[in-house]
C-alpha cells in the first residue's frame, strides 16, 4: 500500500483533476512496484486560505504530497531515486505544469506492521501475489509456520 495525502489550495483541482492525479500516481505505482491497483490510496485535503505557510509567510500556490509506502520496500539508494523520478514525472502534468509549487515525500513502513482486511499482504508467496494482482482485492490466504 502506498498511502498518499494530497494537500491543496481550496478550488485547486475539480473532481475531474483530482481522478485524474489519483490516476496517474496508481499507474506509476503499478509499474514501478507491481503492486495492484487497490493498493494505492490516494487522499485530498483542501487547504483553507491562510492554513499552509513556507518560511512563515502563507501561500496560495502550494501542493504537499506526504506519501506512506509499505508493499514494496526500496532497499537501495538507486532505487529511491528511481521511485523518486517516476513519481515526479507522473504528477508534473498535474502540479508542475499548472504552475503549482509543490514538494514530496515518501516514508517507509516496515511490511510486518501492515494488514489489508486483516490479511497480511501476500508479498514474498508470488503466486498469491499474482492473484491478488489478477484480481485486484485481497483474497483470504495462511501464512505459512
Amino acid at each position: 500500500m502506498p498511502y498518499w495525502e494530497v494537500f491543496t489550495p481550496v478550488g485547486a483541482y475539480t473532481d475531474d483533476q483530482r481522478q485524474a492525479l489519483a490516476k496517474a500516481i496508481t499507474k506509476a505505482c503499478i509499474a514501478f512496484t507491481g503492486i495492484p491497483a487497490f493498493f494505492v490510496n490516494v487522499r485530498y485535503q483542501e487547504m483553507p486560505e491562510s492554513t499552509i505557510y513556507l518560511g512563515g509567510e502563507p501561500t496560495k500556490n502550494f501542493v504537499r504530497i506526504v506519501t506512506d509506502t509499505i508493499a514494496h520496500e526500496m532497499p537501495t539508494s538507486e532505487e529511491r531515486a528511481a521511485c523518486m523520478e517516476a513519481i515526479e514525472d507522473a504528477i508534473a502534468p498535474h502540479i508542475k505544469d499548472r504552475g503549482f509549487d509543490w514538494e514530496i515525500h515518501l516514508d517507509e513502513t516496515p511490511i510486518e506492521l501492515w494488514r489489508v482486511n486483516g490479511l497480511v499482504a501476500p508479498v514474498n508467496h508470488p503466486e498469491l501475489f499474482a492473484q491478488w494482482v489478477k484480481e485486484n482485492r485481497p483474497i483470504p490466504w495462511e501464512v505459512p509456520v
